[in-house]
C-alpha cells in the first residue's frame, strides 16, 4: 500500500488504514457504518461508538473466548481422566474374559473340558473321603488365610491388633523416654542462667513426664497380659483344630 502511495508512510496513516479496519472486521462492520463515524470523528455519540465497541471486543470477544477455552480444557481433562478409568475397567475385564476360557483353540477344547470333568470327580471322591473331618483343604483362588472357625479368625484379628498396639507403645515409649532424657540433661545448665520459678516449672514438667511414662508403661503391661491371654486362648483353639482333625 505504501509502494502504491495509497496510504502516506506516518504512524497516524499506517494505525488508521491497517490496523483500525482490521479492528473493526473483526467487531464486524454493517453497510458503510464505519464510514458514517468517520464522517464526524469529532461527535460525541461517534467517541461513544468507539468506545463501547472497545468494551465490547475486551469483554465479549476476549473474556468469553478465553473462557470457553478453559471450559473445555477442563472437560477434556475430565473425559481423559474418566477414560482412563474405563480403559483399566475393560482391560481387566478382557483378561478376566480369557482367563476363564480353555488353553487351547475351538477344535481341541474338549480336551480341556474333559481335564476339567476329571478334576471335578476327583474332588467329589476326595471330600466323600474325609467326609468325617470337619476341616478339609479346598483351592480356591484367595490371597489370604481365612480359618473356617469363626472364633480362631477373631483370635488371630485380635492378636495382630495387641501386637500393632505394642509395636506402637514401643515408639511412643522410646521418643517419651529420649525427651525426658534430654530435658534431664538440659535442666541443670538452664537452671544457672534462668530464674528460680523457670527451673521449678521445668522440674513440673518433669514430673508429669515421669508420671506419663510411668502411665504408658502400666498400660503397655496391660494389654501385653491381654496379648498372652489371646496367645493362650489361641493356642488352645488351635490344639482343639488339631484334635478334631485327628479324631
Amino acid at each position: 500500500m505504501i509502494a502504491y502511495n495509497t496510504i502516506d508512510f506516518n504512524s497516524r496513516a499506517f494505525l488508521r488504514e491497517i490496523f483500525y479496519p482490521a479492528y473493526y472486521f473483526v467487531l464486524g462492520s454493517f453497510d458503510g457504518e464505519l464510514e458514517k463515524l468517520n464522517s464526524k470523528p469529532e461527535a460525541s455519540t461517534h467517541i461513544a461508538t468507539h468506545i463501547l465497541f472497545a468494551f465490547h471486543m475486551l469483554f465479549v470477544n476476549i473474556l468469553l473466548v478465553n473462557l470457553l477455552i478453559g471450559l473445555f480444557s477442563f472437560t477434556i481433562t475430565d473425559i481423559q481422566t474418566q477414560a482412563r478409568y474405563i480403559w483399566a475397567y475393560d482391560r481387566c475385564n478382557i483378561i478376566r474374559t480369557y482367563t476363564a476360557r480353555p488353553a487351547l483353540f475351538p477344535p481341541f477344547t474338549f480336551l480341556i473340558s474333559i481335564v476339567e470333568f476329571f478334576q471335578w470327580c476327583w474332588k467329589i471322591v476326595y471330600r466323600n473321603c474325609l467326609a468325617k473331618t470337619k476341616f478339609h483343604d479346598n483351592e480356591s483362588k484367595c490371597f489370604k488365610m481365612i480359618p473356617a472357625d469363626d472364633a480362631v479368625d477373631y483370635a488371630w484379628s485380635e492378636f495382630e491388633r495387641y501386637s500393632t498396639n505394642d509395636y506402637i507403645r514401643q515408639l511412643l515409649d522410646a521418643q517419651t523416654t529420649i525427651l525426658a532424657n534430654v530435658m534431664t540433661s538440659s535442666i541443670p545448665t538452664e537452671s544457672s542462667s534462668s530464674s528460680a520459678a523457670d527451673s521449678n516449672y521445668a522440674k513440673s514438667d518433669l514430673n508429669d513426664l515421669q508420671d506419663n511414662v510411668e502411665r504408658s508403661h502400666n498400660e503397655t503391661t496391660e494389654r501385653l497380659e491381654s496379648m498372652e491371654n489371646a496367645i493362650t486362648e489361641l493356642q488352645s483353639k488351635i490344639v482343639q483344630m488339631e484334635e478334631r482333625t485327628n479324631s
